[in-house]
């Protein structure tokens, strides 16, 4: 590398462009393997950078934002490097990345959740609530189905939810259990 800090940090500058390309190509599965190796050696050259005293405050303005804007990269690429290892990123044919995780297709049992509605009706009456009709326990049951839906989305689809239902100081409480 030359020992001019301008050419050097235009050196970077291009280094970091091209890095961030085969991440690209690889996240977009153009590439079959991350570019590892090649991130090592970039962040290598940064830290000597950093060891280094830059005199002009403008040089040294200009190596901690590509010093930033390559940690804040890294970091990204991490995390996606890490949900596709974890399963809550998955290639499609073409072989990029989605991050829509197939879900459980119901995660609740239907006879778990009536019982469910049926019981929550019960607490009401036992805290001395109106009664539910029945357009209210239909309401009921999709309100506890969509809780379900984003309580298993969260878990990244695996697992069923149980609700179980009490009366605590004269008011009925739900609370939704993964399993």
């Amino acid at each position: 590398m030359p020992d001019d800090p301008k050419s050097v940090l235009d050196d970077l500058d291009r280094q970091f462009d091209d890095l961030r390309k085969q991440y690209e190509l690889f996240f977009s599965g153009g590439r079959k393997t991350d570019p590892g190796r090649e991130r090592a050696g970039y962040e290598n050259t940064i830290r000597k950078l950093g060891q280094r005293t830059l005199t002009s405050t403008q040089d040294q303005f200009r190596f901690n934002a590509i010093q930033a804007r390559y940690y804040s990269f890294a970091n990204h690429w991490i995390r996606t490097l890490r949900d596709l290892e974890e399963g809550r990123l998955a290639r499609d044919a073409r072989g990029a990345l989605s991050r829509s995780a197939p879900q459980a297709a119901n995660p609740i049992d239907p006879a778990d959740l009536d019982q469910a509605a049926r019981r929550l009706a019960e607490a009401r009456v036992e805290c001395g609530l109106p009664a539910a009709s029945m357009s209210d326990l239909a309401g009921l049951k999709e309100a506890l189905l969509s809780r379900a839906r984003d309580i298993a989305a969260r878990s990244q689809g695996n697992g069923k939810v149980e609700f179980r239902i009490s009366v605590e100081e004269g008011k009925p409480k739900i609370r939704a259990i993964l399993k």
